[in-house]
C-alpha cells in the first residue's frame, strides 16, 4: 500500500464472513440507486469513496487501508487479520 494524500484517501471496510454484498462507493449515487443506502459501517466506506467487503482476499487486493470489523465470532476476523500481515495497513 502506498501513502495517500488526504484528498485521495479511500477506506476498505471488511466484515469477514458477513452477509452484505460487496459494495463500491467511488461514484456518488442518488436516492434509490445502488444496493442500499450507506448506513452503519457501510457509511465509513461511502464517506471515503471506498469499498465494503466480506471477502478478506478481495479487501486486501484493493490496496487501500482496511477497517476490520470484529464480529461476535472472532475466527473469521482473526483469519482476515493474519492474511493482512504482509505489509498492508490495518485499522481495528
Amino acid at each position: 500500500m502506498t501513502s495517500q494524500s488526504v484528498d485521495d484517501f479511500r477506506l476498505t471496510v471488511l466484515n469477514p464472513g458477513g452477509r452484505d454484498p460487496e459494495q463500491h462507493f467511488q461514484e456518488t449515487t442518488g436516492p434509490g440507486e445502488g444496493e442500499h443506502p450507506p448506513i452503519n459501517f457501510h457509511g465509513y466506506a461511502a464517506c471515503t469513496r471506498g469499498v465494503f467487503h466480506h471477502d478478506p482476499r478481495r479487501a486486501i487486493a484493493e490496496g487501500t487501508p482496511v477497517l476490520l470489523l470484529l464480529r461476535g465470532e472472532f475466527r473469521a476476523s482473526e483469519r482476515a487479520l493474519s492474511r493482512s500481515k504482509d505489509g498492508r495497513s490495518l485499522f481495528r
